[in-house]
């Protein structure tokens, strides 16, 4: 199965989604940055910091997931071969 090239839409589509996660990961990072390690789940529902947190894990973790069915439809479109190979040219 042969994949085939990205126009201009799909490639600016694909940066905002990119840009969105990296600004999401440095609000995660300044909201978490100053975490009391002992607080339970229980204890970060109960303030506006922890709350973010718990919001920005869940928002992060989707993204992972959104990024890692890219790479299996990837995986799948060119063939484990060419995933794989590091001289391989798509």
């Amino acid at each position: 199965m042969r994949a085939r090239a990205a126009g201009p839409a799909q490639i600016y589509t694909k940066s905002l989604v990119y840009l969105t996660y990296v600004l999401t990961f440095t609000a995660f990072a300044i909201v978490f940055s100053d975490d009391v390690p002992t607080n339970t789940f229980h204890d970060l529902l109960h303030y506006r910091k922890g709350q973010a947190t718990i919001g920005l894990s869940l928002v992060l973790f989707l993204f992972g997931v959104y990024f890692m069915l890219m790479e299996m439809y990837q995986l799948y479109t060119i063939g484990s071969r060419a995933y794989f190979d590091r001289c391989a040219v798509v």
